[in-house]
């Protein structure tokens, strides 16, 4: 994962390079740089959801970072490796790339890419990830009251992900027959295709209330059972759920309750509930509402990748076993300190 998302940076560092020469009037070029730096504020994001931070979340003093590339490698001398930033350094970096990002991107730029609104997305994420609870409310009700997604009904929640690109996708990745990826694959059993290395977990089945609209597409009861309708096709064109509007109600919701908001954070979260058949809530403590809107995350993001940002984000690795806090932050790959000399320095504890 280190080297993959390195290589998306340096992409990104290329593209903002040569977008910076083209003198064609007719090429946005601000629009095509946004996208670069909006790609690069996301794999930057992603290397300190894996590496940086502390083992009790992020935003917080002595936390690690990750070596920040900011040009594109174009010779051994560019490949040459770089310190660590400090986590702080990092998060500047990447904010100063989604802020331009905002500031410039079209308000579309067609199915699968970003745009505005995508961008004020992962700035929502961020925010919330760093506990900036104002600047986290204020960012996913720029998308929620932009008007541009909708949620699809409970009867049709499925086809979030069995038809592609619904009404409240703000950023899916694309797949088709020529380009696949291999999530169902390692999903299915042999039977279907597959090679049955994930499932959908009993606690995962039991966390479920009475009626919740969500069980029969996390956990699955027919042939397959216990496997997931998020990723059913086997060949590998299944679409992947980047960010969703679902995640912009309940990081509003998370945000206005940290805030003692609790009416506004209600509203949220029970759109979310309602929307999966379950009745509202109705909770008046501000920290019980926070951990009832944690538990939503979980049931409506199952199988979808946030389960990990929220686990670090929030401290709570000893609810899923682990029990050394160094192994919440990922080690660096080995060969990248050993090639290093000293210069990049491992997660402490590997």
């Amino acid at each position: 994962m280190w080297n993959s998302i390195y290589v998306g940076v340096n992409r990104a560092n290329n593209v903002i390079a040569s977008a910076e020469t083209v003198e064609d009037p007719s090429f946005n070029k601000n629009n095509a740089i946004g996208e670069a730096r909006f790609l690069r504020a996301f794999h930057y994001f992603n290397l300190l959801s894996l590496f940086g931070g502390t083992p009790s979340g992020f935003n917080q003093s002595g936390g690690v970072g990750v070596p920040v590339f900011s040009t594109p490698t174009l010779s051994a001398e560019d490949a040459a490796p770089k310190a660590r930033s400090t986590e702080a350094e990092v998060w500047s970096f990447l904010l100063d790339d989604l802020n331009f990002a905002i500031a410039n991107l079209n308000e579309s730029n067609g199915i699968g890419r970003v745009n505005k609104n995508t961008a004020n997305a992962l700035k929502a994420r961020i925010h919330l990830v760093r506990q900036e609870w104002a600047d986290a409310e204020a960012a996913a009700n720029a998308v929620i009251t932009s008007n541009k997604y909708t949620l699809l009904s409970g009867a049709n929640y499925a086809n979030i992900y069995l038809s592609k690109n619904s009404t409240e996708t703000i950023w899916e990745l694309q797949f088709d027959a020529n380009n696949v990826n291999s999530i169902a694959f390692f999903y299915y059993p042999t039977a279907n295709g597959g090679r049955n290395e994930i499932t959908s977990s009993t606690p995962l089945k039991n966390l479920h209330e009475t009626g919740d609209l969500r069980l029969p597409v996390n956990v699955t009861t027919g042939t397959p059972a216990n496997k997931t309708l998020k990723y059913t096709r086997v060949a590998g064109e299944d679409n992947v759920q980047i960010i969703r509007l679902a995640e912009m109600y309940l990081i509003r919701a998370e945000a206005a309750a940290q805030q003692n908001k609790i009416d506004a954070a209600l509203a949220d979260v029970n759109v979310i509930r309602n929307r999966a058949g379950l009745s509202s809530l109705a909770i008046t403590d501000g920290k019980e509402l926070v951990t009832a809107i944690l538990k939503e995350r979980v049931l409506e993001f199952a199988h979808e990748g946030l389960r990990w940002l929220d686990i670090r984000r929030t401290g709570d690795y000893a609810s899923i076993g682990i029990t050394e806090d160094f192994r919440v932050l990922m080690p660096i790959p080995q060969r990248e300190v050993d090639t290093a000399a000293g210069v990049i320095v491992q997660n402490a504890g590997y």
